[in-house]
């Protein structure tokens, strides 16, 4: 089972099983059980399908609690969808037999890392125009 909190604070628990995945499956049509095989571009590069799937899986405790759907996503933004999404992957890497689920967790673990650097260079890219900008040789000056 992994874990992430909401915006407002809120510990999620989601378990990802035949059960979970079929529900998921039947009422937004994502297969949990492909998001390693590439069907977690679809769900992390929209949002609002990613919070669909976690409220789906959710759906239980949330009702529990008395919290609606729309109350769940007004609370998902900033580091909880970043967390959430960890969560999710973690979810169903956990529901795979030891061997696949090494093997997910190196995709995974590699995928971040992968991120991380990307993000750097763009912060490098970022930091050397803001850089030339000031110093005025930038060729966005110059042309302007």
């Amino acid at each position: 089972m992994a874990q992430f909190k909401d915006a407002n604070d809120r510990t999620w628990t989601i378990t990802v099983n035949v059960g979970t995945g079929k529900k998921v499956r039947d009422v937004l049509g994502v297969d949990l059980f492909n998001l390693y095989d590439g069907g977690a571009k679809d769900v992390f590069s929209d949002v609002i399908l990613l919070v669909n799937v976690l409220y789906v899986l959710c759906e239980e405790q949330a009702t529990k609690s008395g919290i609606t759907d729309v109350q769940f996503g007004e609370a998902m933004f900033g580091d909880a969808i970043e967390s959430s999404a960890t969560a999710l992957m973690d979810a169903v890497a956990d529901f795979f037999p030891q061997r696949k689920r090494q093997l997910l967790n190196r995709i995974k673990t590699d995928g971040e890392k992968l991120a991380a650097k990307m993000m750097d260079q763009a912060e490098a890219k970022l930091d050397q125009v803001v850089a030339e900008l000031m110093s005025g040789k930038s060729s966005i000056n110059s042309q302007a």
